[in-house]
């Protein structure tokens, strides 16, 4: 007799449910888990709601994520969904991802972001104002790279190859939550998005999908996800208050980054060039790097910003291999389709870590 599959048990569902009624089950028990953890008033309570979440979180990623997950000599899951293969080893596989990626804690802080009126250089919409941001985060040290994405996914969709440690590119918004959650599952931690209504495959370059947080704001997720638009300044600036983090003077622009001036007209392998403060590679050039934020006018004072509600551009930052010297700066803001795919774009992860 077949096993049934843990995730089917844990919502109580007969071994013939539908992918719809799993997926309707598997988001309302989720929400449920994640009320019990946010009003908590124990460190028991909110731990036990946290493991409810992480155990149904990966036993969903086994139901339907790891179809896209390349052939890393471990068992396949759902190769066991269909009654094939040994008994998986979750611990092995959140091990898989532990090992790939480098990043760094981030407390939370006060800064001012944008460009002062008197940047001649500024965009019109860099207008300065102050962001304090309460929750600390984990950033990762360098964008996503080409090893990264293969990793997680079968194909690699980068217009620039050659070298596994570049920055992949010619990645959409959409593909970017999409590695996110599959990251988060596998590091057997509660997605930070909902994804519905997804349409073609990430290794045809044609997926598209709803995205919606897992919480409130990103703040209060557990998993992998975008930077907010004022979490990735705050890194970028890591303290600084000039142009760039080594300073205003764009001569000294090649020690940190890769743009315009000494690419070559290409993405070049990632954390060749000298960190920011807080040991942040390539947050100048090589790739922009894409936001969660929804992009608009700045809101002035603020503490926790989103961005908002709904839009047609997600925000992207950070310059890239084909941006001038004079654009290459912590402040200039760029906006893209979700679902636009260029040799410009990239990505890195944070999660949050209260």
């Amino acid at each position: 007799m077949r096993m049934q599959p843990e995730l089917l048990v844990m919502l109580g569902l007969p071994g013939d449910a539908t992918d719809a009624e799993v997926e309707t089950a598997y988001l309302g028990v989720t929400q449920v888990w994640r009320q019990r953890r946010l009003g908590a008033t124990s460190p028991a309570a909110k731990g036990e709601a946290e493991e409810q979440e992480r155990r149904l979180a990966e036993a969903y990623g086994i139901w339907t994520g790891r179809e896209r997950m390349p052939d890393l000599g471990l068992p396949s899951a759902r190769g066991i969904i269909q009654g094939k293969g040994p008994e998986i080893r979750p611990e092995a596989d959140r091990a898989m991802s532990k090992s790939l990626f480098a990043a760094v804690r981030i407390a939370q802080g006060t800064f001012l972001m944008g460009s002062p009126p008197d940047d001649k250089g500024a965009w019109d919409d860099e207008a300065q104002h102050e962001v304090t941001l309460t929750t600390p985060i984990e950033m990762m040290t360098t964008p996503v790279t080409q090893a990264h994405w293969l990793r997680i996914f079968r194909a690699n969709p980068s217009s620039f190859k050659g070298h596994l440690g570049r920055p992949v590119d010619t990645v959409s918004w959409y593909d970017a939550v999409a590695f996110a959650n599959a990251l988060s599952i596998a590091d057997g931690l509660p997605p930070a998005y909902f994804l519905s209504e997804e349409i073609g495959t990430l290794v045809g370059g044609d997926y598209r999908c709803s995205a919606q947080l897992a919480a409130e704001s990103p703040y209060l997720t557990c998993g992998w996800r975008l930077p907010t638009e004022a979490e990735w300044e705050y890194a970028c600036r890591a303290g600084s208050t000039t142009a760039r983090y080594n300073g205003s003077d764009s001569g000294q622009l090649d020690e940190i980054a890769w743009f315009q001036g000494n690419s070559a007209k290409t993405t070049h392998p990632v954390g060749g060039k000298v960190p920011n403060a807080w040991g942040l590679h390539d947050m100048l050039g090589n790739v922009w790097e894409w936001c969660w934020d929804w992009y608009d006018d700045y809101p002035g004072t603020v503490t926790d910003p989103v961005g908002p509600a709904s839009g047609s551009l997600r925000v992207a930052r950070g310059g890239s291999w084909n941006i001038d010297a004079s654009n290459t700066r912590a402040a200039p803001r760029n906006r893209y389709g979700p679902g636009t795919r260029g040799n410009l774009v990239g990505f890195r992860l944070v999660r949050s870590r209260p």
